[in-house]
């Protein structure tokens, strides 16, 4: 299962629009981290919202988290964690992300998700759910000032 969801994102991520590093051999480094907790309900179309935190260079700044996804049933409330690159400014972490991700949690479950916006912003996160959902995680997640 995780084979396979690696492969979606990768694939995902390699037909995305947008700007890439124009050099593949440079590794990204990280600019800061993102944690965040949402809940999430779907009926076919999902909604999900949440707030949290970026931490870039020291220091905290908080954050609101919105998204609509397409192909998701069921309840669930996800805690999230990652990586952010491309980055220089904080307040360059708000915007429209494209999400890819895929899975089902039935008590728990953990899912990679990645993200990514018109800007080249990237968000590299590992999340755990719990609750009763199953999601193709094909959607948008909007990141606001709080």
């Amino acid at each position: 299962m995780f084979l396979r969801l690696a492969l979606v994102v990768i694939l995902a991520l390699a037909v995305a629009p947008g700007p890439w590093p124009a050099r593949a051999e440079q590794p990204l480094k990280p600019a800061g981290t993102l944690t965040f907790k949402i809940t999430s309900v779907g009926l076919g179309l999902g909604a999900s919202w949440g707030r949290g935190t970026l931490n870039f260079r020291g220091r905290n700044y908080p954050i609101r988290v919105e998204g609509l996804d397409l192909a998701k049933v069921g309840v669930a409330e996800l805690e999230a964690t990652g990586r952010v690159f491309n980055i220089n400014k904080p307040e360059e972490i708000y915007g429209t992300y494209n999400q890819v991700s895929a899975g089902v949690a039935v008590v728990g479950g953990i899912q990679g998700i990645a993200l990514r916006n018109s800007r080249g912003v990237l968000i590299d996160l590992t999340a755990t759910q719990r609750g009763l959902i199953a999601n193709l995680g094909i959607g948008t997640l909007e990141i606001k000032p709080r």
